[in-house]
């Protein structure tokens, strides 16, 4: 069974208010999270059904990024990072940049080789056209790639781990050139009717942060205390996300004033100790497993996941999105698509419907 938005729905209206705690009177969805290899695979049929779920957000992605399937070995994008598909998988994996080989192009990188994000308005325009495609949704922007995520594809992640150590002075002059790159964006991206930026940056893995908490608080903290600010002296809500276990970090994140935390991924982190340490101070959006779950479940099984993932993170006042924790694999059953699409939108009504 597929649904349809009533007309006395405003979706955008009810993202705010779950973000903000204000008694949403369902939770908001993000159903259409899919690789493109996945809508490849099902095509018209997945396209049908989605037809049937609309998302309650939007995203405007502000990178060059290709479609997978025309990315050739070696597409470079607008930092000068050299990319490729990944082989016999999913996503792109960086192969160099002006910076990958060591330190010594640093001053001429950051004279000649920064992108000037906020002049691009080849991609903040995608901004305008999102919101005047979608007056009545809650639109977020973002790259996918924030501070962290995009050091790693300037340096590589091993040169990176050791700069932390062996270069601090170098790494922290690119980190703030790239910091400073995003704080022009995101001023284009409230020109623009943004209600959200989302600043993407892995820092887990599936035990662990990829460093330590101190080192983050070291090298990373302040920089998103300054993103942060600017987002909302905007008038915008601030989205963090990272996969796998950041848990010792989420208090910072608190601190700093983060309103949305994504996309908490229930095998790296226990949603149950997050809601009830975090509740009420961040929204949680994600939390749909997309690693075990939709790809190796039964359809019966997903529903019951997600109705009870809904239980743990909604609260007494909203503060809950539903959505995948990460795109939706070409591997996922099509009756788990299904039935995640019809739990996700029925049962998040039906909760908030009894909370009222």
């Amino acid at each position: 069974m597929s649904f349809q938005r009533s007309s006395t729905e405003n979706p955008r209206l009810e993202v705010i208010k779950a973000i903000e705690q204000h008694d949403p009177a369902y939770v908001p969805a993000w159903y259409s999270f899919f690789a493109s290899e996945t809508l490849e695979r099902y095509g018209d049929r997945l396209r049908h059904l989605l037809a049937g779920y609309d998302d309650d957000l939007v995203f405007a992605v502000l990178s060059t990024f290709p479609p997978m399937a025309e990315m050739d070995p070696g597409w470079t994008d607008e930092w000068g990072c050299s990319w490729m598909h990944a082989s016999g998988g999913v996503g792109a994996v960086s192969i160099s940049s002006p910076l990958y080989e060591g330190w010594e192009r640093l001053p001429w990188y950051l004279k000649h080789g920064l992108p000037e994000l906020g002049k691009r308005t080849d991609l903040l325009d995608r901004v305008s056209a999102a919101r005047a495609a979608n007056p009545e949704r809650y639109l977020v922007a973002t790259t996918w790639l924030a501070v962290f995520e995009r050091l790693r594809a300037l340096r590589g992640t091993e040169n990176l781990l050791m700069d932390l150590y062996l270069h601090p002075k170098e790494l922290e002059m690119l980190r703030d050139a790239i910091v400073e790159e995003f704080l022009d964006q995101i001023r284009g991206i409230a020109a623009r009717g943004a209600d959200g930026v989302l600043l993407a940056d892995d820092f887990g893995t599936q035990t662990a942060m990829l460093l330590s908490p101190g080192q983050w608080r070291r090298f990373f903290r302040h920089c998103y205390e300054r993103m942060v600010a600017e987002i909302h002296a905007l008038d915008m809500h601030a989205w963090f996300h990272s996969c796998g276990n950041i848990r010792p970090i989420i208090p910072d994140l608190v601190d700093i004033g983060f309103d949305v935390l994504h996309p908490l991924q229930p095998s790296a982190m226990d949603l149950v100790e997050i809601r009830q340490t975090f509740g009420g101070q961040i929204c949680f959006a994600g939390a749909v497993d997309v690693q075990a779950l939709l790809p190796l479940a039964d359809s019966e099984h997903v529903t019951s996941e997600i109705r009870r993932t809904i239980d743990i993170l909604d609260g007494p006042h909203g503060g809950y999105i539903v959505a995948p924790t990460n795109s939706i694999m070409p591997d996922t059953p099509f009756d788990n698509i299904k039935a995640m699409c019809s739990t996700m939108r029925e049962y998040g009504h039906e909760k908030r419907q009894a909370k009222a």
